[in-house]
């Protein structure tokens, strides 16, 4: 069960996976060593689950070892990913690579880019204690360096601290009304929470919607794409029959710096992000923990939208539109690349950062 198809563990903490991982690959070693159990039915089980999860996490880890530290993970509490793929090759156990799914993850990676997105819901259902709020959330690695990155977590402790560790505006997504997409509280405990669903899923083209503002009658769908391979785009659309405030934060690895800013562009020392129709961007900071109880001050950004004017142009698209909050998913297709002039963000990488 705490394994899924893709090869996941299912609390979906990249960190908590690269622990149970190597406990399969200890049990598997023992198992070894132990004649009465060596050729059961016991080895053959944990070797196809390690098989599965060494897959799953050589896909989840960036080319230059790290992982994204997605849900609750942190730097330097679990073996690395090297060091757990070395571990399965002197136990002769290969990678079974799975394409990503169950777990909700995407990656996508090209010569210069890797990125990770998360489309998937708070998982496990019935013990979500290691959840964020972070539906839509994205980890992009620019030249094998970090540039927008997750957080992480530095405390469990049931405080204001792992309260905002864990929330909307922590990580690289949109909140709305000011309110949590996933209900997270009390440190491991999630209520409400939000539910996806998949309209694309190609390489190079993701779109998906939640509901985890469905309380208020709204609606927030994403749309990810890659532009001609160099080029990262991401735009967001947000249905109510009310007006509402939509901001959406970018948090950057500590080793970035803001170069310029104009009021079309930012400009850092890796990338170049270059805004579509979106208002107010304003840079601002945050605490990009590096370990339990240990944090460094990064940068941040974020912008607002102005859904009214967006949502007009839909309208016109739909037929239904009046009808669209009266049913559980709005009606196909929702996201028209035809209505923006440009995608709300579109990240470029320096020329300076091209590889030798």
């Amino acid at each position: 069960e705490q394994i899924l198809a893709d090869g996941a563990h299912f609390e979906l903490s990249p960190m908590y996976h690269q622990h149970i991982l190597f406990r399969v690959l200890d049990a598997i070693n023992l198992v070894e060593t132990n004649g009465f159990y060596k050729k059961s039915e016991l080895r053959s089980f944990l070797t196809e689950k390690a098989e599965i999860m060494l897959g799953w996490l050589a896909q989840m880890t960036f080319r230059n070892g790290d992982i994204p530290m997605l849900n609750d993970s942190a730097p330097q509490i679990a073996p690395t990913s090297q060091q757990l793929f070395d571990y399965a090759k002197q136990l002769k156990i290969a990678a079974k690579t799975v394409p990503l799914r169950e777990s909700g993850y995407r990656k996508w990676t090209t010569e210069r880019m890797e990125v990770v997105m998360d489309v998937g819901n708070v998982a496990p259902d019935y013990i979500p204690g290691h959840a964020h709020s972070d539906t839509f959330s994205f980890v992009l690695y620019l030249d094998n360096q970090p540039f927008i990155v997750d957080r992480g977590i530095s405390t469990y402790e049931a405080n204001d601290l792992r309260q905002r560790e864990r929330s909307t505006a922590a990580h690289n997504t949109m909140m709305i009304n000011g309110e949590e997409q996933t209900e997270v509280w009390g440190g491991f405990r999630v209520a409400r929470r939000a539910k996806t669903q998949l309209i694309a899923d190609k390489e190079g083209y993701l779109q998906a919607r939640h509901d985890g503002y469905k309380y208020l009658g709204i609606m927030h769908e994403r749309l990810f794409l890659t532009n001609e391979l160099t080029h990262f785009c991401f735009s967001d659309l947000v249905f109510s029959q009310k007006a509402v405030d939509c901001t959406v934060s970018l948090h950057f690895h500590p080793t970035v710096k803001v170069l310029n800013q104009t009021e079309t562009t930012l400009e850092t020392n890796m990338a170049t992000l270059y805004f579509g129709d979106i208002q107010q961007v304003e840079l601002g900071s945050y605490d990009y923990c590096t370990g339990f109880n240990q944090t460094v001050r990064a940068l941040s950004v974020s912008y607002k939208i102005n859904m009214t004017e967006r949502q007009a142009a839909y309208y016109k698209h739909q037929k239904n539109a009046q009808n669209a909050l009266q049913t559980d998913w709005y009606p196909l297709p929702i996201f028209d690349e035809a209505l923006f002039e440009s995608h709300d963000i579109t990240i470029v990488p320096n020329q300076a950062h091209l590889k030798s």
